[in-house]
């Protein structure tokens, strides 16, 4: 299963948490992932990624 990790600043602790399987529709889809990330993590001005650049 797809996790975040999450690295808090102050501490050498880190763990994952499951990914949502709601807002995510294709782990096997690499652009698809990227893009709904950025929709999930509000970024309001994505940069524009190549799909040449990686198989």
């Amino acid at each position: 299963m797809p996790a975040f990790a999450r690295l808090p600043r102050r501490f050498a602790d880190k763990w994952a948490v499951p990914a949502p399987a709601d807002v995510f529709s294709d782990f096997g889809n690499l652009y698809r992932v990227i893009e709904e990330f950025m929709a999930f993590c509000h970024i309001t001005r994505p940069p524009i990624i190549e799909r040449g650049l990686f198989p």
